[in-house]
């Protein structure tokens, strides 16, 4: 039984990778234009060697985001950005170290992230190959 013909399928992959790589590309190119507070943002938090971890979360980010919507090596940049969300995860919503609503939010951005993770993860698992469009 055919659930979806060929083209409604390349559609819908476009449409789902651009979805999933626009938080990316909107965080990227956020940082670019407010890097002072980026950067402020990253010593409280206190991300080592934020003058090299900005522009790598950056160039990350768009890169990424890149490999997702040109349908070009998706799944190398799926797992990427799998990585940098995870790691994201665990350095920055620490919410086991905040209380109150400051905790409640870290936990919910937290749970939100690794959402992101399994629809990236999704996104790799089906490409079909390393260069698939």
């Amino acid at each position: 039984m055919k659930l979806i013909d060929a083209e409604a399928y390349t559609s819908s992959w476009l449409i789902i990778r651009l979805l999933m790589s626009s938080m990316f590309v909107e965080s990227g190119i956020d940082k670019l234009l407010h890097w002072n507070e980026y950067l402020a943002e990253t010593l409280i938090k206190g991300i080592p060697l934020p003058g090299l971890s900005l522009p790598l979360v950056i160039a990350t980010e768009i890169i990424g985001s890149a490999t997702l919507v040109s349908g070009i090596y998706i799944r190398p940049g799926a797992m990427i950005l799998v990585g940098y969300v995870f790691t994201l995860n665990i350095v920055y919503f620490d919410f086991w170290h905040q209380d109150g609503m400051d905790a409640v939010m870290a936990r919910k951005e937290f749970l939100k992230n690794f959402a992101v993770v399994a629809g990236l993860l999704l996104i790799a698992l089906v490409a079909r190959d390393s260069k698939s469009r």
